[in-house]
């Protein structure tokens, strides 16, 4: 979020970051930082207790760290690092992408269930793949290049491998966290009609509104 820096042309970056609740408490909160820094998310939840999911910013890691957040991983966001790669890669990023796919297809077909029928139905059909993606991912670590676009989309994987695994565990957890992605459109679509805040007090007052 562009925030006027004044006697200077140019703009220094704040932050918006957005919290989504769950089915019990189907809130939406937008919270403003004038950075970065792992300060803003650690402050914001610091009492909390219970299941988050987010994608692998550096800044969460003292949040999952403790032993109040529980993490699960994003699959939207593993799988964008194996589409990245598709230029440089194609066969390898096909067969990923397929693997992920086979997984949202399940996702697909178990929209009308209870929670335990979809974690029953994971465990059942969800398991097996997640299984064959590992056993893919540490043979073919193995034979990529160290620096190719491929071996990072790896290694994302697999740094956040357990993370990833979390949401089987539960039919009341998401394979993904988009509906964050898609709560921060509105503050991208407003940016271009404000442009900029003039100060952090500013952006703290668009993030409320």
């Amino acid at each position: 979020m562009p925030i006027q820096a004044p006697g200077e042309v140019k703009c220094r970056q704040g932050r918006i970051w957005t919290y989504i609740g769950d089915r019990d408490h189907p809130y939406i909160v937008f919270d403003y930082t004038p950075d970065r820094t792992r300060a803003g998310p650690t402050n914001w939840l610091r009492y909390y207790n219970g299941f988050l999911q987010a994608d692998a910013y550096g800044g969460y890691d003292g949040i999952f760290h403790g032993e109040g957040a529980i993490e699960v991983a994003c699959w939207a966001h593993a799988r964008r690092k194996f589409f990245e790669a598709k230029e440089t890669d194609g066969k390898r990023a096909a067969a990923m992408l397929t693997f992920v796919r086979d997984l949202y297809a399940i996702e697909d077909d178990a929209k009308s269930l209870t929670d335990e029928e979809l974690r029953a139905m994971r465990q059942a059909r969800c398991v097996p793949i997640l299984a064959e993606i590992k056993t893919w991912l540490d043979r073919e670590r193995d034979v990529v290049l160290p620096r190719s676009p491929m071996a990072q989309a790896i290694t994302y994987a697999l740094n956040q491998w357990q993370a990833l695994n979390v949401y089987v565990t539960a039919g009341f957890l998401n394979i993904d966290n988009n509906a964050a992605e898609r709560a921060l459109k509105r503050v991208a679509i407003g940016r271009k009609n404000w442009l900029f805040a003039r100060n952090d007090r500013a952006g703290g007052t668009a993030a409320l509104l």
